[in-house]
């Protein structure tokens, strides 16, 4: 049985061919799913999404809004750590910092991640945001990684 993500990598052959971990999917209940995201290149402690921007992306000015960029940033700079660690484990947002540079007034937006530090329980990733290609913010995050099995959904 193949796996695909949304931007229609067969994940299951892709990591064969590399070695990392690319089952990797944005399902239709995910909130990135839901505004558009695809991811679009996933390598081992790199990964890029695409969004098309449409008019529920844009603010009460015609611009991208920056609550789209960041959320961008931040699905980008989780799978980018994904592709470097065990599927057992997951990592969760505990800092996200972004600068906006430009508006973001294109048709596409890029999101380019790299991870800059790969440790047991954290890592820290940066991000390029790119609007028709104009960098539009940058991004660094960093991310406590956690057993999949420690995270419950239903706590609050």
């Amino acid at each position: 049985m193949k796996t695909r993500c949304r931007s229609g990598i067969d994940t299951k052959t892709e990591a064969l061919k590399t070695g990392i971990r690319m089952n990797i999917k944005l399902d239709n209940t995910s909130f990135a799913f839901q505004m558009g995201l695809e991811i679009e290149k996933m390598e081992k402690g790199h990964s890029r999404g695409v969004l098309h921007v449409d008019g529920r992306h844009r603010n009460s000015v015609g611009l991208v809004h920056g609550g789209v960029l960041c959320t961008m940033a931040d699905t980008i700079c989780a799978t980018a750590i994904l592709s470097g660690i065990d599927e057992n484990r997951h990592p969760l947002t505990v800092d996200l910092n972004i600068s906006f540079l430009k508006p973001a007034r294109g048709k596409r937006i890029t999101a380019d991640a790299s991870i800059v530090h790969l440790g047991y329980r954290i890592a820290r990733v940066e991000c390029s945001l790119m609007s028709d290609d104009i960098l539009v913010a940058r991004v660094g995050a960093t991310f406590m990684i956690v057993e999949r099995k420690e995270i419950k959904a239903n706590d609050h």
